[in-house]
């Protein structure tokens, strides 16, 4: 089965990984971006390629040259999440971890979900992602290294706001990166000034604080949907109903496993990819 002999290799690379590297792949990418011949916009808080708007998530507040402050719905998640971290966990968090409300997403049980997706994305060669709800784990870091997307949109209010084309490594292409500190509600209302996704991105998709299903199958056909949830969230019951049998629509891909953790109660989950034509 291609599927099997394709997720026991992903797991047995993640495995390498675990034992070679002690830094996260964010980690690992901030370092990189160092040395790595990037383009941004000469106001790096403006948006490619015109470089006249504002990352989204940004805003320019009176007698400023760039778009220094964050919107405050932006501001106020970050605050919020901020002070429960700070609840929680006290000082016991890296200082660059201070929005880091659910560490174990960080742990191998859980990321093993943006290793299989990250796979499937570039065997399907995605060209347009969004990442919804990415936390410190954009899957844009798992994307093979011979996969040169033209676009990846990262929405998450906690990371850093980002325009910047990344050179690819097997090509003489770029990516265009933007991470977007917002709220999926928000982008619903920006969405114009970016690319269309192609392939769609949830893991750990939360209809609550996220997007529901209405959302999740509301954007602009055709496109790919790769979403993960905690099947016993009561609130993502409609996602449990999302089994490909639309018009257009196509199961491609449904695995459920469960992480071993006692950080979360949430620990059925379930990965699906949907094609939406």
């Amino acid at each position: 089965n291609y599927l099997f002999c394709r997720d026991f290799i992903i797991i047995i690379l993640f495995i390498i990984h675990l034992i070679y590297c002690n830094k996260s792949k964010l980690e690992e990418f901030e370092f990189k971006l160092k040395f790595m011949n990037i383009k941004q916009c000469s106001d790096q808080t403006r948006l490619l390629p015109q470089c006249i708007e504002c990352i989204p998530g940004l805003s320019q507040s009176p007698g400023s040259n760039t778009c220094n402050e964050l919107i405050p719905s932006s501001k106020e998640i970050r605050d919020e999440i901020e002070k429960l971290t700070k609840e929680r966990y006290g000082n016991n968090l890296p200082s660059n971890r201070k929005y880091g409300l659910y560490p174990y997403l960080e742990k191998p049980d859980f990321l093993l979900r943006h290793y299989i997706f990250g796979q499937m994305l570039s065997d399907r060669n995605a060209q347009n992602i969004i990442d919804i709800g990415a936390y410190y784990n954009p899957v844009y870091l798992f994307l093979n290294q011979s996969h040169c997307p033209a676009s990846v949109i990262v929405i998450e209010p906690i990371l850093e706001a980002m325009s910047a084309l990344l050179p690819c490594h097997a090509s003489s292409k770029s990516t265009h990166l933007i991470v977007l500190p917002i709220t999926f509600k928000h982008y619903t209302t920006i969405k114009s000034l970016l690319p269309i996704p192609e392939a769609v991105v949830c893991i750990g998709c939360d209809s609550v604080y996220g997007p529901n299903r209405h959302m999740l199958e509301s954007f602009q056909r055709p496109y790919d949907l790769y979403l993960e949830f905690p099947v016993d969230y009561v609130h993502n019951a409609p996602f449990r109903k999302m089994l490909g049998q639309g018009k257009g629509e196509k199961l491609q891909y449904s695995y459920q496993f469960h992480p071993i953790t006692n950080e979360t109660i949430y620990t059925n989950r379930m990965m699906k990819l949907i094609e939406y034509r």
